[in-house]
């Protein structure tokens, strides 16, 4: 399940329209959501969402209670949710909260930082 929070009713149709063509791709798979986070918020701290930062995505995997959050320093952009989620599908992303720490300035993955 795919959980999409917004906050606004124009963030919601934006957010609609954006990842239609992602739904329909993968509705084999995953079953999209649109959730106004000021009413089920709540939930979103329970898919290890950082509170109060909407938009957002976060894939469940109920049968495995596996939480994959898209990184909410990005923007949710149709070409992102795409290869997030057949990321998730081949399991190259790990469940659980990315450590942000390791974006960089537009929120994309840096592996620059080494640590012993």
């Amino acid at each position: 399940m795919a959980y999409i929070f917004y906050r606004t009713e124009a963030e919601r149709d934006n957010l609609r329209r954006e990842l239609r063509r992602v739904a329909k791709k993968y509705k084999e798979y995953v079953t999209f959501a649109v959730l106004d986070a000021t009413e089920y918020g709540h939930i979103a701290d329970n898919l290890e969402l950082r509170p109060g930062v909407f938009p957002a995505f976060v894939l469940h995997n109920g049968a495995t209670d596996q939480v994959f959050p898209f990184s909410q320093r990005q923007k949710i952009a149709e070409e992102a949710i795409d290869v997030f989620v057949l990321d998730i599908l081949q399991g190259k992303v790990t469940p659980g909260r990315l450590v942000e720490e390791n974006l960089d300035s537009e929120g994309a993955w840096n592996n620059d930082h080494d640590e012993l």
